[in-house]
């Protein structure tokens, strides 16, 4: 059996080499790149803190796809140490900025295109309502206890919530209701004081909060899903939440609680707009929105809906201008005859209505095709756009030009979160001496290995 030190000095590096490799010819072939990043600590006892690196994609065969570029190590509150990481990273894989779409996380350097994560939006939005109703805190706080004493009894399904995930809190205050009958059984017939049950009112605002609050875990599990979902999803799931919440009235019997979670119901409508509602005029996801055919132009008001379209033209044409070759200048015709022949042609088709070649007619085109995408009926909003694309990109040729661009972007970090288990898990109390390049290469490995099918 070799010794530990010779996979950890010779095959360790040399698989990562070439894996590096093989993800670099997949980077450098993209042709626009979005990046999600976050940062999470190592552990609660530690001032060391990750930021990880993910680039998203659409490749010229029109399938989505990624790349785990790395994480880093820094330290906590040094601010300028996360845009030095972000520059050296995009140099590391020769990512030029002229390539990057976006940047989704909470925040970038100013010299790139910064899109917030829309899930952490949304969690800062429903925990703003949460805290603004004291008897709601309490009730979750309570919540919180009960769950702490039983999790280990008969009862199943009983977790503890995580504060900063609100969902979350949504399954255990779900799973409290489920269980209900059980806990207040249980509860009942152990010693007098230990751990208090709910009161009957306590009951009612949190079967109300889970009323109010299921649209919004339902689209929270749609971002969330381990394909990261496009930022094309997410006008539609704010006008769609902004219309559920003007609609709402509680109908919860118990009138405290309607009233509290109806004043909870506000404070979330006003944070949505006030958070979100800037999106609409988002340049990225008015025409990432349009470009998908589950949504195009059905959630914008009529009054956006010729400047989009009118946005979308001026890219094509901006696109066209940028690769096509300057043209020659034709050679003058001697002739008399031909000069008045071409103009009586010209004549012929001004009066017939024929578009002539050039700018105009490129315009025509453009338009044409636009008109013809907006009258194909909706995909189903189950399905995926770019398998769509990749089958009708020959029937909508230029707009296709701009689906690798806009339809690229992740809607959230969520990728990025779910990886901490892994780089954690390489400085784990364990392995506390672990250096850093190793840990870091650990979990290059095995995010990326799966991605080429392991074949290195």
């Amino acid at each position: 059996m070799p010794n530990p030190n010779f996979f950890k000095e010779k095959v360790i590096p040399d698989i990562f080499e070439r894996v590096q490799n093989i993800m670099r010819t997949k980077i450098e072939s993209a042709k626009h790149i979005s990046i999600t990043t976050d940062t999470s600590k190592i552990n609660n006892n530690s001032d060391e803190t990750f930021v990880s690196f993910t680039a998203h994609w659409i490749s010229d065969e029109f399938e989505i796809q990624h790349g785990f570029l790395g994480s880093r190590l820094f330290s906590e509150g040094d601010g300028d140490a996360i845009s030095d990481i972000i520059n050296k990273m995009f140099m590391d894989w020769n990512i030029e900025q002229n390539r990057i779409h976006v940047v989704v996380r909470d925040s970038v350097p100013e010299n790139l295109q910064n899109e917030q994560c829309f899930l952490h939006t949304l969690q800062c939005a429903i925990m703003n309502s949460i805290k603004s109703q004291s008897e709601i805190e309490e009730m979750i706080v309570a919540s919180r206890k009960i769950v702490r004493h039983l999790k280990h009894s008969t009862i199943q399904n009983l977790t503890q919530d995580v504060p900063n995930r609100w969902n979350s809190t949504y399954y255990m205050l779900q799973a409290l209701l489920e269980h209900k009958q059980n806990i207040t059984t249980m509860l009942a017939s152990q010693q007098l004081g230990k751990i208090q049950n709910l009161e009957g009112n306590q009951w009612s605002i949190l079967e109300a909060t889970i009323n109010l609050l299921q649209p919004f875990e339902e689209i929270t599990k749609i971002i969330s899903k381990a394909a990261p979902s496009c930022i094309s999803d997410v006008i539609p799931s704010i006008a769609s939440l902004q219309l559920y919440l003007s609609r709402y009235n509680s109908t919860n019997a118990n009138a405290n609680a309607s009233a509290k979670v109806q004043t909870m119901k506000e404070e979330l409508e006003m944070s949505l707009t006030t958070r979100l509602n800037y999106l609409f005029g988002n340049e990225s996801y008015n025409l990432a929105t349009f470009l998908d055919p589950r949504y195009k132009l059905k959630f914008f008001p009529e009054t956006m809906r010729h400047s989009i379209k009118e946005n979308v033209i001026s890219k094509i044409l901006q696109i066209s201008a940028d690769s096509d070759p300057p043209s020659m200048a034709a050679k003058p015709e001697n002739s008399n005859t031909n000069v008045n022949s071409s103009k009586f042609w010209d004549c012929f088709n001004e009066a017939s209505g024929a578009q002539t070649h050039g700018s105009g007619s490129k315009n025509f085109t453009i338009r044409s095709e636009i008109e013809l995408y907006g009258s194909t009926p909706l995909l189903d909003r189950t399905k995926n756009p770019i398998d769509w694309w990749k089958s009708n990109k020959s029937v909508f040729p230029t707009l296709a030009t701009l689906v690798q661009k806009y339809l690229c972007a992740p809607a959230s970090c969520v990728y990025n979160e779910l990886l901490y288990s892994e780089p954690g898990n390489a400085y784990e109390d364990q392995r506390n001496l672990q250096i850093p390049k190793h840990g870091e290469t650990l979990a290059f490995l095995h995010h990326n290995l799966p991605l080429i099918n392991f074949k290195y």
